[in-house]
C-alpha cells in the first residue's frame, strides 16, 4: 500500500494495487477487493494486469452477491454495479447467478430496461436454468410494461424448451395476453379455452381466461 500511495507513478504501483486487491479477496474482505480493482482499472485501464484487476473484481462481487440478494438487499446490489463499471466490463466472468442478481436487483429498484439488458443474453433456444430464469423475469418485465410483441418473441425464442407446469402456465398466460391485445383472436381464444380448463391455474388468471371463453362463445 505504500508504493501505491506514496509512488503512484512508479513502474511497480500497478502491480502494487493488483497485489493489494488479491490480498483484501483472499482476506474476504470484498467490497475494499472491489473497490481496489476499480481503482486498478482508473488508474491503470492499459496496463497488461487489467483483466487480473477484472478477475478480482468479479470474484469479489460473486462473493458478496448471494447472502445480499438472500437479504433482498436489492438497492444494495443495483448500486454497487452502477457504482462499480469494472463489473459491467468484466461480466462474462461473472457467475450467472450474480448477473441475475443484478438483473433482478435492477427489477426491483424500478430500472427494468437495466434488468433486461443483462437478462437477456440468457435467452437463447439451449435451455438452461439460469436461462429459464432470465425468460421468467424477461416475460414479467414485458407484461408489466404491455410490451406485447415482445412477449411473443421472447416465447419464440424458447419454443423448443420443455417446461415445468407453472412455466407452461405463465408463457401460455402471456401468449394469450398479447395475442389478444394485438387483436390476433384467431390465436389467443383456443389458448383462454385451454387455460381456462385448466384447474390448477390461479383463480384471478382462471377467471380472466373464462372471460375470454365467454367473449367467444357469443
Amino acid at each position: 500500500t505504500q508504493i501505491v500511495r506514496d509512488h503512484p507513478k512508479s513502474p511497480l504501483a500497478p502491480l502494487a494495487q493488483l497485489k493489494l486487491a488479491m490480498w483484501q479477496l483472499f482476506k474476504d474482505r470484498y467490497l475494499q477487493a472491489l473497490e481496489s480493482a476499480t481503482t486498478f482499472e482508473k488508474n491503470f485501464p492499459d496496463n497488461p494486469l487489467a483483466p487480473r484487476a477484472g478477475e478480482v473484481a468479479a470474484a469479489a462481487f460473486d462473493s458478496m452477491v448471494e447472502p445480499m440478494l438472500r437479504n433482498q438487499q436489492y438497492a444494495q446490489i443495483a448500486e454497487l454495479w452502477r457504482e462499480h463499471p469494472l463489473l459491467a466490463k468484466h461480466r462474462s466472468i461473472i457467475s450467472d447467478k450474480g448477473q441475475l442478481a443484478a438483473a433482478l436487483s435492477f427489477l426491483r429498484t424500478g430500472n427494468p430496461q437495466e434488468s433486461l439488458r443483462l437478462a437477456l443474453p440468457y435467452v437463447t433456444p439451449t435451455q438452461t436454468e439460469p436461462g429459464g430464469n432470465a425468460l421468467m423475469l424477461a416475460l414479467h418485465i414485458y407484461q408489466e410494461g404491455d410490451a406485447w410483441r415482445e412477449i411473443l418473441s421472447l416465447i419464440d425464442k424458447v419454443h423448443g424448451w420443455k417446461f415445468t407446469m407453472d412455466q407452461r402456465q405463465r408463457l401460455e398466460y402471456a401468449a394469450a395476453q398479447a395475442l389478444e391485445h394485438l387483436g390476433d383472436t384467431v390465436r389467443s381464444r383456443p389458448l383462454w379455452a385451454r387455460l381456462a380448463a385448466d384447474f390448477s391455474l390461479d383463480a384471478s388468471r382462471r377467471a380472466i381466461a373464462m372471460y375470454y371463453q365467454a367473449k367467444e362463445a357469443k
